[in-house]
């Protein structure tokens, strides 16, 4: 098991993933609530929608995940998923390519 390098404390905000394995996957929203998806997942969503052309990408990401109000708290997630950065964990001096 794996980890996306970031700047998160604590291991509940983390995004994990099996080596060989895409380090971020775009899910649907199922019952979870917004503030309940990982920053990663929403980030990556946003870059596609962003690399389509589309120019308001918190709407964009609402409409996507089947959500209609932007309240208060779920545009400063938003700001807070747009404004993360991470990258794959380095590899292991044993692991190999897959």
């Amino acid at each position: 098991m794996r980890q996306v390098d970031d700047d998160l404390v604590g291991a509940i905000d983390k995004t994990l993933y099996l080596p060989g394995t895409p380090s971020v996957v775009v899910r649907e929203l199922g019952p979870r609530q917004l503030v309940e998806v990982p920053r990663s997942e929403v980030a990556t969503l946003a870059q596609k929608l962003t690399a389509t052309g589309l120019t308001d990408t918190k709407r964009g990401v609402l409409d996507t995940l089947g959500l209609k109000r932007l309240r208060q708290r779920t545009s400063e997630y938003l700001d807070e998923c747009l404004d993360y950065t991470w990258s794959e964990a380095p590899k292991d001096q044993g692991e190999s390519e897959r």
